[in-house]
């Protein structure tokens, strides 16, 4: 591939996407929303605490003071995180789905389709586009949530995060499954004429498969390997996803078909 070119489209791109109401609003208002919902049940649970002794444990790393109530709130923390990763693939969807039918629909798509681009090029500046500006918005509300989280875990003796099971989550999973909620979300992009449809479809689709990944996260976010092997899989449908994406990519169809 080539990396000046990616650059281009993904410039171009990212001027173009941050040029719409529609994706700056949910940019600042879907990761806030989760946001606020989140740590609101999170401090209402950790004052409640007392009171959920009948929560299954796990094992989790020794720690100083209330042991029992500091298990009792990481298992909490810890699943909140997890729902907390719903804001990219949700936030990724919408901003995707404007990539190339959006481009269609203001005829800036066809001088860039007429060029001898490659197509590896082209779907990788664009899965860059939307990618970037969801991870930053992401990022700032998950550590947000972290710092909040820290606050109310110190008074119980001990700071959370991070920890391994929180690296693999934020790093790796959130980063690879916003990816392949993007790649599907370009791929029917580029084969409907409205970015509505390609919201819908590529939702429907993808976020069924996401949501299986999460729930499965919950039985395995306390043991690392395991959360290493569920998080690497998504990498490799990644890849998958990426090429199947590239080989029906269809200039000619875009150009010349769309109405």
């Amino acid at each position: 591939m080539n990396t000046k070119n990616i650059k281009i489209i993904f410039s171009k791109d990212m001027d173009e996407l941050l040029s719409l109401n529609i994706v700056k609003f949910s940019i600042i208002f879907f990761p806030i929303l989760f946001l606020f919902i989140l740590s609101s049940v999170l401090v209402i649970s950790f004052y409640q605490i007392g009171h959920m002794s009948s929560i299954p444990l796990s094992t989790f790393p020794a720690g100083t003071g209330d042991i029992h109530n500091i298990q009792i709130f990481y298992y909490l923390a810890l699943n909140y995180l997890i729902l907390l990763s719903v804001v990219p693939l949700g936030l990724s969807t919408t901003i995707a789905s404007y990539s190339i039918v959006g481009e269609k629909q203001q005829r800036t798509i066809e001088p860039l389709l007429a060029t001898p681009l490659d197509d590896r090029d082209l779907f990788f500046g664009k899965l860059l586009a939307p990618l970037i500006p969801t991870l930053i918005a992401s990022y700032i509300s998950i550590f947000i949530y972290t710092i909040i989280a820290d606050y109310l875990s110190s008074s119980l003796g001990k700071i959370i995060f991070p920890d391994t099971q929180w690296i693999i989550i934020v790093f790796i999973f959130i980063p690879s499954s916003t990816a392949l909620e993007i790649l599907f979300t370009l791929l029917f992009s580029s084969r409907v004429t409205d970015p509505r449809s390609a919201q819908q479809i590529s939702g429907m689709i993808i976020l069924p498969i996401i949501i299986v990944f999460i729930l499965s996260l919950f039985y395995y976010s306390y043991e690392p390997i395991l959360l290493l092997i569920l998080t690497f899989s998504v990498i490799l449908a990644d890849v998958i996803i990426f090429r199947i994406a590239v080989r029906l990519f269809d200039r000619e169809r875009i150009i010349t078909r769309w109405v």
